[in-house]
């Protein structure tokens, strides 16, 4: 586990995520995308398929890479903030990672939170072995496209209304 403090700060601690955490990490979903719901969900669903649709997208991130799911929790309350999923693949000098989910509660973005979380992503990656690293973001979502991009990720495709960004590890 890996924890933080700056001084006017809550303590923070990044940890595995547990099949408990999923209520908070659902809520945490649909509080990050409020304005980017077109990369969430399609807009013409009902919020009861919202609800389905999020319980099984994460619920698959976390079954295809239990080991690569992360929470940021604030400590000692144990409330998630954040969360981060990771998929690891390949062998050799071909193995690869791919965030397939990042996100922070709106309250605590701009506190680098977000980066704790990719941080902890890319050291998760590496110590599997990959090389590379890569990720999906809204074409239109300007703000983390800034972020990834300052993080070293650079653009590598488009498809629809996506960016896949690439960084090597």
């Amino acid at each position: 586990m890996e924890s933080t403090n700056a001084s006017s700060r809550p303590r923070i601690a990044i940890r595995p995520a547990t099949p408990a955490d999923f209520p908070a990490i659902e809520r945490v979903y649909h509080r990050a995308y409020r304005g980017l719901e077109p990369y969430a969900y399609e807009s013409h669903w009902t919020p009861e398929e919202r609800e389905k649709y999020t319980r099984e997208y994460l619920g698959w991130a976390y079954e295809e890479d239990p080991e690569g799911f992360f929470v940021a929790v604030e400590e000692p309350s144990g409330e998630v903030l954040g969360f981060v999923s990771v998929h690891t693949w390949g062998e050799g000098r071909a193995r690869r990672a791919e965030i397939i989910e990042v996100a922070v509660d709106p309250e605590q973005q701009g506190h680098g939170l977000g980066r704790l979380l990719l941080d902890h992503a890319e050291r998760y990656a590496k110590s599997k072995g990959c090389t590379k690293i890569q990720l999906w973001v809204g074409s239109e979502n300007r703000r983390a496209l800034e972020i990834y991009k300052r993080r070293g990720y650079r653009e590598a495709s488009r498809y629809e209304r996506w960016t896949k960004m690439l960084k090597d590890l």
